[in-house]
């Protein structure tokens, strides 16, 4: 048998049967093939079949996350409004619970009368001075006061600038 060119390895599993025939009463060997095993080249077909539809899907999935990508920048561009620092800028650091997303209690309530404010929690702290800008968005600060080191933050997100335009 050849399919596409290509020559089949057939495996067969052989049965020999011995028979009497009644009318010439000679013996008449038979054999029965039946095929055992599936041809490997079909099975590498079906694997290159199967590996060729995995990559056009691989490759949808990419087109449609760039598209979704690019349908997010102008949202996002609105939103963000990228600043630029320099070295000994003063600026306002976002607040731990900020930037870790936890909700903090921002009016602590005295029950000394009908719901007097006696205490705020500032989103801000500060004021820092920027040490050493990064390329990547990312600045080191210090506190002027005590010269200690703070660690990196993003400053596209959790900076706002005391320096006037």
């Amino acid at each position: 048998m050849k399919t596409d060119g290509a020559e089949e390895d057939l495996i067969f599993e052989h049965t020999e049967l011995t028979v009497l025939s009644p009318s010439s009463g000679v013996l008449t060997e038979l054999k029965r093939k039946r095929r055992r095993i599936v041809l490997e080249e079909q099975m590498e077909h079906s694997k290159e079949a199967d590996l060729e539809a995995l990559e056009e899907r691989r490759d949808k999935t990419r087109t449609s996350q760039l598209m979704y990508q690019r349908k997010m920048i102008q949202p996002y561009e609105k939103l963000v409004h990228p600043r630029m620092f320099q070295e000994s800028d003063l600026v306002l650091k976002a607040a731990e619970h900020i930037i870790m997303g936890i909700h903090a209690i921002k009016f602590t309530p005295k029950w000394e009368g009908p719901f007097k404010v006696k205490k705020f929690t500032p989103k801000w702290e500060g004021p820092f001075k920027v040490k050493k800008v990064y390329n990547s968005d990312y600045c080191i600060l210090e506190n002027p006061s005590s010269r200690k080191e703070i660690a990196p933050i993003n400053f596209k997100f959790d900076i706002l600038s005391l320096n006037p335009l």
